[in-house]
């Protein structure tokens, strides 16, 4: 058996979300989040602080894969760009914090 004892600084995983049409039509809607890999310390920091979800996610979140669904043009990670869809997409924030969660739990898991 063997363990990686200094793995990678960032890993990839996909966010999932919907959101509503102008129609009220659920779409489903996800992109590539690139996360950075915390220390134990660094993610009860974290959680200690009580850390708002948007200051949360952008601490973790270092890059992504994002495709525009209207020009279909990918989308360059940006601190604006970050703040850009934070803002306009209400809750993603909080899913994105979710997913970096779930992925905690990951190493938790039977192999």
């Amino acid at each position: 058996m063997a363990i990686k004892l200094k793995p990678s600084r960032t890993y990839k995983t996909t966010v999932d979300f919907k959101m509503l049409d102008e129609n009220g039509k659920e779409e489903k809607q996800n992109f590539e989040a690139e996360f950075k890999r915390l220390t134990s310390a660094e993610v009860k920091a974290l959680w200690d602080a009580n850390t708002v979800d948007k200051d949360f996610a952008e601490t973790v979140l270092v890059g992504w894969k994002l495709v525009d669904a209207d020009t279909r043009d990918e989308v360059p990670f940006t601190p604006e760009n970050v703040n850009l869809l934070l803002q306009n997409v209400p809750g993603l924030a909080y899913t994105i914090v979710l997913k970096f969660n779930e992925t905690l739990g990951l190493s938790l898991a039977k192999n």
